[in-house]
């Protein structure tokens, strides 16, 4: 999540507040395997009461495709397949 300009935003993951640097490793390390989903809530933003607001219009394909190319670049720096 990031704030900006009176609304709670969610980027690519590893651009918002979320310290994944750190989530990420530690999960890794575990013993044993723990399922992991990360969601990417693009055409989703919050006001700070946490009221939703949706985009009227579907986010553009090639922006989901970057979003999440770039996420899972982030999330492959730190946890080892």
């Amino acid at each position: 999540a990031k704030y900006e300009n009176g609304n709670w935003y969610f980027p690519a993951i590893g651009e918002g507040m979320v310290d994944f640097k750190t989530i990420l490793p530690a999960l890794a390390a575990h013993p044993k395997p723990i399922p992991l989903s990360l969601e990417l809530s693009l055409r989703i933003n919050r006001k700070p009461d946490a009221t939703t607001i949706r985009a009227d219009e579907a986010v553009a394909l090639d922006t989901i495709n970057s979003v999440v190319a770039q996420s899972l670049q982030f999330v492959k720096q730190y946890i080892n397949e």
